[in-house]
């Protein structure tokens, strides 16, 4: 079976991955996902959304998802 989809507003932590460098941010689910997905959230309410994978309940990886 499919994992349970996380809520639209739920808070997560935004990974932002190029290389070597990650940085950090937090931010809210636009709308549904489910861990392994593609998810859009939102870092601030005047900032444009961008899309990232899912890989826990909590944490959107924009960039390289490694393992």
């Amino acid at each position: 079976t499919r994992p349970t989809p996380i809520r639209r507003g739920a808070p997560v932590t935004i990974e932002v991955r190029r290389g070597a460098v990650i940085v950090t941010g937090r931010g809210t689910l636009e709308r549904p996902a489910r861990v392994g997905e593609a998810a859009l959230v939102r870092r601030q309410a005047d900032r444009p959304a961008v899309t990232g994978t899912l890989v826990r309940a909590d944490l959107v990886v924009v960039g390289e998802v490694t393992p």
